[in-house]
C-alpha cells in the first residue's frame, strides 16, 4: 500500500471561527425580555474588560480566554464553541519559538471557505489549573480583532464554562452537574461529534436549529430560514462576512421577528442571511438554521455551558 507524501496530505479540520463582518454593531443592540423579575443591580467598577466584554452601542461583545501554551503567555484566545480545534496566529508561533511546519499542513474549513495552512506542535495548552495536553495547532491569519487565536472545545467533554460579561470573568472547570442558579434559564443542547452545541429556537414562530458560535461576531442565518421569514422580514442591507480563511461571502442583514430561546425573547435583532461554506459542510442547507454570534450572546448578563450535562444556562439580568 502506497502512502501519500506528508507534505501534500491535507487533514480535514473544521474550524468555524469568527465570521468577522465589515459592518459595525447595529445602532440599537438586541433587547431581551423574559417573565422573570430582575434581581437588584450589582454595581461593578473596573477598567476596560480584559477577557469578557458585553455588547455596547458601538462594539460587539467578546470572549477571550487566558491560555498558556508550553508554559508561555497567557495568550488571549477567542473562545469559539463552533470550532473543533484550537489555533494560533503567526505572532504567537514566533513568541513560542516554533517555526510553522510546511511539511505538516492541514485543510482548514471556515465559515466562508477552506484553506490549507501550516501547523505547529505544542506540548501543553493550559487554562487556569486545567491542562488540555499538547498537539498540533493550525497557524491561521490574524482576523480576530486583537485576540491571538482560537480556543476550541475539543477537550471540553467534561467541562463547565461560566461567562460573566459584567464581571469580566471566564471560568473553565470540570463539570459537577450544578443545580440551576437563581435568575438563569436552562436550555438543553445536543452535541455532535465535532462538539457543536445545537438547540431548537423559534424565530418569529419558525422552528430553527441554532448553533452556538461564540467565535462569530454576527448571527448568520441560512437561505431556508430567510425564505421562511421573507414575508415578515424588512428589506436589509448587504454585508460582507470575512472568515478565518479570508474568503468573503456576501450576505444581507435583515431585521427579524423576536428570537425565542426557552422563555427568553431577543428583540430588535438583525440576522445576516447568506449561504456560507460552513452550512454546506454541516449539511444545514435544507432546514432553517442559524449560527448565533456574539451580537446576540453579548447582550446577555452571563451564561454557562456545561458540556457533560449538555446544558446551556442563560441569565438576561441580575
Amino acid at each position: 500500500m502506497k502512502h501519500k507524501n506528508r507534505s501534500t496530505q491535507s487533514i480535514l479540520l473544521y474550524l468555524a471561527v469568527p465570521a468577522l463582518c465589515a459592518a459595525q454593531v447595529p445602532t440599537a443592540p438586541p433587547t431581551i425580555s423574559n417573565p422573570e423579575p430582575p434581581r437588584p443591580n450589582v454595581l461593578i467598577e473596573s477598567n476596560e474588560p480584559k477577557y469578557v466584554a458585553p455588547n455596547t452601542l458601538d462594539r460587539i461583545g467578546r470572549i477571550w480566554a487566558p491560555v498558556k501554551i508550553n508554559g508561555k503567555g497567557p495568550f488571549r484566545l477567542v473562545l469559539d464553541t463552533s470550532a473543533n480545534s484550537s489555533a494560533i496566529i503567526p505572532s504567537v508561533a514566533d513568541r513560542l519559538g516554533i517555526p510553522p511546519q510546511s511539511s505538516n499542513k492541514v485543510k482548514l474549513i471556515g465559515v466562508t471557505g477552506s484553506a490549507v495552512v501550516e501547523t505547529v506542535t505544542v506540548n501543553s495548552i493550559e487554562v487556569g489549573e486545567l491542562d488540555f495536553g499538547g498537539g498540533m495547532l493550525p497557524v491561521v491569519a490574524d482576523v480576530f480583532g486583537g485576540a491571538e487565536g482560537v480556543l476550541g472545545p475539543k477537550s471540553f467533554a467534561d467541562k463547565r464554562i461560566y461567562i460573566d460579561f459584567h464581571k469580566d470573568l471566564i471560568q473553565i472547570s470540570k463539570s459537577s452537574g450544578k443545580a440551576l442558579e437563581e435568575g438563569f434559564t436552562r436550555v438543553p443542547v445536543s452535541l455532535d461529534r465535532h462538539q457543536l452545541l445545537s438547540f431548537e429556537i423559534r424565530v418569529g414562530g419558525v422552528k430553527t436549529k441554532a448553533i452556538l458560535s461564540t467565535g462569530g461576531q454576527r448571527t448568520i442565518g441560512n437561505a431556508s430560514l430567510r425564505d421562511a421569514l421573507l414575508k415578515k422580514a424588512q428589506e436589509g442591507k448587504e454585508e460582507n462576512i470575512v472568515g478565518v480563511t479570508l474568503d468573503v461571502a456576501q450576505g444581507q442583514s435583515i431585521a427579524v421577528p423576536p428570537i425565542t430561546v426557552g422563555n427568553i425573547s431577543f428583540r430588535n435583532v438583525h440576522i445576516t442571511f447568506a449561504e456560507p461554506y460552513i452550512f454546506e459542510q454541516w449539511k444545514l442547507t435544507r432546514e432553517p438554521a442559524m449560527l448565533i454570534g456574539m451580537d446576540i450572546i453579548g447582550s446577555l448578563d452571563s451564561f454557562v455551558i456545561d458540556y457533560r450535562m449538555k446544558e446551556v444556562d442563560l441569565r438576561t439580568h441580575r
